[in-house]
């Protein structure tokens, strides 16, 4: 598997409310040597990652992967009468709306965009808010106010509209953070997130597998992990250049009235669709 699933409940004991509550995820990744990489996140699929900023590394050689976190539900607020959230076993709630990515911020072992890890718990709190430790405004490559770092998609070149971290990569670390949101006392609040790894064919094609990855993953949480078949896969080889491959998938608990296998290859381009059968004419019991 490439994802690590993580839930936390948070319960205000005290007696008082806490109005400006804010959840972060911090992480260091270390992507094998830890003094090459680059940091970036996507706003529309809350996702922040750490990815390689060479075309090699001295671990992973030329096929570093990218691995990142994924808000797969943030805390629960209040939202328009239009809003309605939704939990995984069917639950919903009118008129709320779960938070997501709301702020990203890259550190560096150095002093980046007046961001720095060892600044105060004021510094920290004001990064989680997506400012500078000083609690001034991160502005972008263009010079806008912004509370995302980079986030531009590595594959294509950075400009005005595609942001992403030139210069020497590094050690780098980020904060990710939902908020914010208020908490009264015994208030409860259930945050899942997804820790997620991606292989392409290179550095950059990593990200684009990450991305793929992540959006598989928030599908099959919102289903409730059920949207997932059991698969297997037989590949054989039956002249030189050419590869047949055999799928398999166990869909008997999901209740499915079509089943499509899309065969990719490591960069996330698609090969083929291709329909699986259970009519008689081919094996019995499971999807071939």
């Amino acid at each position: 598997g490439n994802t690590i699933f993580y839930k936390w409940k948070l319960i205000n004991k005290g007696g008082n409310i806490i109005d400006s509550t804010y959840f972060s995820i911090w992480s260091d990744v270390d992507l094998g040597n830890a003094t090459d990489d680059y940091n970036g996140c996507d706003t529309a699929l809350y996702l922040g990652y750490t990815y390689n900023g060479t075309t090699n590394d001295a671990s992973y050689g030329t096929l570093p992967p990218a691995t990142g976190f994924d808000f797969l539900q943030g805390p629960l607020v209040n939202g328009s009468l239009s809003d309605t959230a939704r939990y995984p076993d069917g639950r919903k709630i009118v008129g709320k709306k779960f938070l997501k990515l709301t702020s990203y911020v890259s550190y560096s072992n150095g002093d980046t965009f007046g961001v720095s890890e060892l600044g105060t718990s004021a510094g920290a709190f004001n990064n989680q808010k997506g400012l500078a430790n000083g609690g001034g405004i991160i502005r972008d490559n263009n010079g806008k106010p912004t509370k995302f770092m980079f986030p531009g998609d590595p594959n294509f070149a950075n400009g005005p509209t595609n942001w992403t971290e030139t210069g020497n990569p590094g050690d780098r670390r980020f904060l990710m953070g939902a908020g914010p949101f208020t908490m009264a006392p015994n208030d409860t609040q259930e945050i899942v997130a997804a820790n997620l790894i991606g292989l392409g064919v290179n550095y950059r094609a990593s990200v684009t597998a990450l991305k793929n990855s992540d959006k598989v993953v928030q599908r099959a949480f919102d289903f409730n992990l059920a949207s997932i078949p059991s698969l297997t896969l037989d590949v054989s080889y039956p002249t030189i250049g050419t590869a047949g491959v055999r799928v398999k998938a166990d869909a008997r608990n999901l209740r499915l009235k079509s089943l499509l296998a899309t065969l990719k290859r490591q960069d996330g381009s698609k090969v083929a669709d291709v329909a699986l059968y259970d009519d008689g004419s081919h094996d019995d019991g499971i999807a071939y």
